[in-house]
């Protein structure tokens, strides 16, 4: 395999648009359920409004591509445009509630992982250094960890650098992992294909030299015949005679076409040059 089919991928492993909108509406789900349960249950303080702005673009957004395009479209540059969308409004929802310290953080490698199973070497390297812009970004987040009201978490600035630290290993070694196995996969379905199709005329080629041989079984006692009629017949007429070169052209083209019944017999042990 070539390096640019490494690096731009098979067709198998490009993401097709249901499999993203479904995943985008299991992330909305989720994003309001857990919203739902810190605000609602817990009774925490956190942004509610902001955070339902951000989780309403992404059901809104979610719900325009189903409409707009067909779910069987296989994404390939726009893949790396909608992966960076969920990204960033991922980002933006653990911003707002407390960045680094939130426990949902690390669920921003997600949108790498489902990179690095799917797209190109380059769109995938893209989003990880979004990523790391994200993360890096999350750690200097203003906003607390919703707690209880009058209550703050204290986290310790080395606390928050081994955090970030640890979603960037986690990131990044999930992508590179999802890549190689997605790429070891694309490749054995690949050999398996060509396996498949080198069968497959193998045993055309099977099919053709027993066909050919029952041909030429069959044809090879009228052409004796013919050929031993044709002879008997050269030997009464006389050199002059008009009919003299017809008999002598069928008798060439009898040899001929024995000729060729020969090679048909033996199409397995020859040359290809049958099949151009």
């Amino acid at each position: 395999m070539s390096v640019d089919s490494i690096t731009e991928g098979p067709e198998s492993r490009k993401l097709r648009l249901e499999t993203l909108i479904r995943l985008r509406w299991l992330a909305v789900a989720g994003q309001a359920v857990s919203v739902f349960i810190v605000a609602g249950i817990l009774q925490f303080s956190i942004p509610l409004v902001t955070c339902a702005v951000f989780i309403g673009v992404m059901a809104l957004v979610n719900a325009w591509l189903h409409l707009s395009f067909p779910s069987t479209w296989r994404l390939d540059p726009a893949a790396l445009a909608l992966l960076s969308f969920d990204l960033l409004q991922l980002a933006a929802l653990l911003y707002v509630t407390g960045g680094l310290t939130n426990p949902f953080a690390p669920l921003i490698s997600v949108p790498v992982i489902i990179s690095s199973a799917s797209q190109p070497l380059r769109h995938s390297l893209a989003l990880v250094l979004i990523a790391i812009l994200c993360i890096t970004a999350l750690a200097f987040s203003p906003f607390s960890l919703p707690w209880y009201p009058g209550t703050t978490v204290p986290f310790e600035p080395m606390l928050l650098a081994g955090m970030w630290f640890a979603i960037v290993c986690t990131t990044s070694f999930a992508a590179f992992y999802a890549y190689r196995v997605s790429l070891e996969a694309s490749q054995l379905a690949e050999a398996l294909a060509a396996t498949e199709l080198a069968l497959q005329r193998e045993m055309h080629l099977s099919e053709l030299d027993g066909l050919a041989a029952a041909a030429a079984h069959e044809l090879g006692t009228p052409l004796a015949t013919i050929s031993l009629v044709a002879k008997e017949m050269s030997r009464e007429l006389e050199p002059g005679n008009r009919f003299h070169d017809d008999i002598q052209l069928m008798i060439s083209q009898t040899e001929r076409c024995r000729d060729i019944m020969r090679r048909l017999t033996t199409l397995s042990s020859g040359s290809e040059e049958h099949m151009k």
